[in-house]
């Protein structure tokens, strides 16, 4: 089914301070994941994947490093004279308000040609095709339809849902459900338009106003989706939905041969391996040099471990450097970061430590 009559907008959700020091520099959807993507692309990858030619972004204040990323579109082939990719971003310090957000940009949606909108949220990892989405929305004639996974009762990371046997959508604020909301949903564009018009003066929101109309005015309906999907909202979460690519089972659902994850292309050598080096179970990117251990971690593109180091269970960023005989163990290091010789750092797989970027030593760990 094609879907080049939907309009794709992504929002790109506030730093609510759970992933510092990741986001003090950089909004949630920048921060790099699984050795060489960023988190927008599994979601705008997810999109195009599915012929979605028209896509928005609407970034929060710490946008520099996202919009470097996603450049003109080229690499979503969303350069495109007509539709393409258009970017939004936050003018204001009160970026709480995804409503105030779609406002501003009423022209846009005005003169766009799609009769629908798809809209996602930004904290997902996941490689969905969105066109059975698209056929039970038409086929219902529901006003919105909102994605959604089983779940255990106790796990709070999705929204619970209150759905019926026909998947009718009762209550979207209940207390325990096995039902959770991935926070995508359908509807068409003018529907969307007037309940933000209509609506932007009481609600901070676009979910409040879905919570307080399900079923009155609003027919809501959910459909199931039974694929992988990880949410990610603190440093910890972010920290095993990496590690857990690791697992073969979740690269072959993540990673689909025909439906390929998207993202901005730079041109490094392949990874150089010495004769010291050391490497089991880890991902590791185009420009790597490798001349110590490195076991059950993420390297993103052009790291320097060098010799005698060893990498235990973490997630190192681009252009770290890893000096002599240093030691990390279930850490997480941004960019730029350099260990000096023999130093040492531990967290916990419970609890992962984080030094920010560009750091030197070891007094930034937190």
């Amino acid at each position: 089914m094609v879907m080049n009559n939907v309009l794709g907008i992504i929002y790109i959700a506030n730093d609510n301070n759970t992933m510092h020091p990741l986001t003090n520099h950089r909004c949630q959807s920048s921060i790099p994941f699984g050795s060489r993507y960023r988190m927008i692309d599994f979601v705008l990858s997810s999109m195009v994947n599915s012929n979605i030619q028209n896509v928005s972004i609407f970034t929060t204040l710490k946008n520099r490093s996202l919009i470097d990323h996603l450049g003109d579109g080229n690499d979503w082939d969303l350069d495109r004279k007509q539709d393409g990719l258009f970017i939004f971003p936050s003018d204001s310090s009160e970026n709480s308000r995804d409503i105030t957000s779609f406002y501003s940009a009423m022209d846009y949606l005005d003169k766009s040609s799609q009769e629908y909108v798809l809209l996602c949220y930004d904290s997902l990892i996941t490689n969905i095709d969105f066109r059975p989405l698209y056929k039970q929305h038409l086929k219902s004639g529901a006003d919105v339809t909102i994605m959604y996974k089983d779940k255990e009762r106790n796990n709070h990371l999705f929204r619970n849902l209150e759905i019926d046997d026909f998947h009718n959508i009762k209550n979207l604020q209940t207390k325990d459900s096995k039902f959770g909301s991935l926070d995508i949903m359908m509807l068409k564009k003018q529907k969307f338009i007037e309940l933000i018009t209509n609506n932007r003066h009481i609600y901070r929101n676009f979910n409040d106003i879905l919570r307080e109309q399900v079923n009155n005015p609003l027919n809501i309906k959910g459909f199931r989706y039974d694929g992988y999907v990880n949410k990610i909202n603190t440093t910890k979460q972010y920290y095993d939905s990496n590690m857990s690519l690791l697992n073969p089972k979740v690269m072959k659902q993540l990673f689909k041969e025909n439906n390929e994850i998207h993202t901005k292309l730079k041109d490094e050598p392949p990874a150089k391996f010495t004769s010291n080096s050391n490497v089991k179970n880890s991902l590791i990117a185009n420009g790597c040099i490798i001349d110590g251990e490195v076991i059950n971690s993420i390297l993103f593109r052009g790291v320097h471990v060098k010799k005698g180091a060893s990498i235990k269970n973490s997630i190192v960023m681009q252009k770290c450097i890893i000096g002599e005989f240093a030691q990390l163990d279930n850490m997480v290091l941004d960019k730029e970061v350099i260990l000096l010789p023999y130093d040492k750092f531990q967290g916990s797989e419970q609890s992962p430590k984080v030094i920010p970027k560009k750091s030197a030593v070891g007094t930034y760990v937190n």
